[in-house]
């Protein structure tokens, strides 16, 4: 007659229900194995994927104040640049300067646009005549102008006055400006 074998399930199942202490330690590794398979791992994955929104969320909201900074800080400039516009914004502001002073405007060209470090900025060559005193007036006007316009270069020439207005010995100032002017 074949014995049932003593090595087999059954028995050990017997055997592991007679013991206690070791069906206690069995059924908790058994339950321990269940909740890290049914609620551990889709709960780290969910924690992953949390931190990970929360992690690009956080960029965005930085980025976003980084944004925000920035145009703060176009809107304290933005009287310094000319508004865009159809043509050259810079013609209509020097001329509206010279019809400040009792000055003669003689020419104002526009030249090619040059880069001043990160900037595009317009170029004009502008010729002026008047009293020397009303063109040092008109130098004061554009360093103090609400727009961001450097003078490049100056130069000014003594001439002599021709003509009905001439008195003896009068002359007249003409001053050449080389004129840059940031752009928005």
């Amino acid at each position: 007659m074949i014995e049932p074998n003593a090595a087999g399930p059954r028995a050990r199942l017997r055997k592991l229900l007679h013991q206690p202490t070791r069906l206690g330690m069995a059924l908790n590794g058994v339950l321990l194995a269940a909740w890290y398979g049914a609620a551990y791992t889709p709960l780290h994955k969910a924690i992953v994927d949390d931190e990970e929104r929360v992690a690009a969320e956080r960029e965005r909201l930085e980025l976003a104040r980084e944004v925000d900074e920035l145009r703060a800080q176009a809107r304290r400039y933005a009287g310094l640049l000319p508004e865009p516009e159809e043509g050259d914004a810079w013609i209509p502001f020097l001329m509206g300067g010279v019809r400040q002073f009792p000055i003669k405007l003689i020419s104002l060209e526009p030249r090619p646009p040059a880069k001043v470090g990160p900037y595009r900025a317009a170029v004009h060559r502008m010729v002026i005549e008047g009293p020397y005193p009303d063109l040092e007036r008109f130098l004061r006007w554009l360093e103090g102008s609400p727009r961001m316009i450097r003078v490049d270069s100056v130069r000014v020439v003594s001439r002599a006055v021709t003509g009905r207005a001439a008195s003896a010995g009068a002359t007249t100032n003409e001053m050449q400006l080389m004129l840059l002017g940031i752009e928005g």
